[in-house]
């Protein structure tokens, strides 16, 4: 649904005036932002449960997460604007702060509390890990780099050998051929990266709280009551 919108809005952009694809741009900007915090929200529980042995229906996954969206684009907002903040200063700053805060968004959604308590959440996490955790990050970085380079060799053959079918001759802009080929790059993309990233994030907070919690015990505990409550409920 996202790309099928973008797809119209960057159609009405090139054929529109200055002023309408600037808006257009920024409301492509916004529906990315939100549907990937959905992403990261959604992965956090989905992941969550399979640590438990235990399988999640989507409809359920979205149930749970629905009333925690708003708090997500405020936590991302917020970890954004204090990143950006960083960066001002200097250029490591910013660096520091955004893998200090790196866990906030599991935080947030797994153990609930406001903003503020999800992000000093993560800073306790990720503190006496912070290189190992950047290491990671730095890590996922470069193979979605590499993905990403990849696709964007492909997408261009692609287009150069569409030709006149990929894009207006004369204008330049997209024909509608173009935009669908985009798109559905577009979702491939969105497939092979986003959950790449944010499922490390995850990784990266559970493993945390098993080295400085013991959640491991938790989690197994937790494993074992189910499956006893679910013996139970077959009897």
């Amino acid at each position: 649904m996202a790309q099928i919108i973008t797809i119209i809005l960057t159609a009405i952009g090139q054929r529109g005036s200055s002023g309408v694809a600037v808006l257009c741009g920024v409301v492509n900007v916004i529906i990315n932002f939100v549907v990937a915090i959905a992403l990261t929200g959604a992965l956090s529980i989905a992941v969550s449960e399979l640590t438990l042995g235990s399988k999640v229906k989507i409809g359920e996954v979205l149930q749970r997460v629905r009333p925690r969206l708003a708090g997500l684009a405020g936590l991302s907002i917020v970890v954004t604007l204090l990143t950006l903040l960083g960066l001002i200063g200097l250029l490591i700053g910013a660096v520091f702060v955004g893998v200090a805060l790196v866990l906030s968004t599991p935080a947030f959604v797994l153990e609930g509390g406001t903003i503020n308590t999800a992000m000093r959440r993560s800073w306790t996490l990720v503190r006496g890990a912070w290189w190992r955790t950047f290491g990671i990050l730095l890590l996922t970085g470069i193979i979605v780099t590499v993905v990403v380079s990849v696709l964007t060799v492909v997408i261009g053959v692609a287009f150069a050998a569409g030709g006149d079918s990929m894009t207006d001759p004369v204008t330049g802009d997209l024909t509608g051929t173009g935009l669908v080929f985009t798109a559905i790059v577009d979702i491939i993309i969105s497939i092979a990266i986003m959950p790449i990233m944010a499922g490390v994030v995850v990784l990266l907070y559970i493993d945390r709280r098993i080295r400085l919690e013991g959640l491991d015990m938790t989690l197994a505990q937790a494993a074992r009551d189910r499956r006893a409550a679910t013996n139970q409920g077959y009897r």
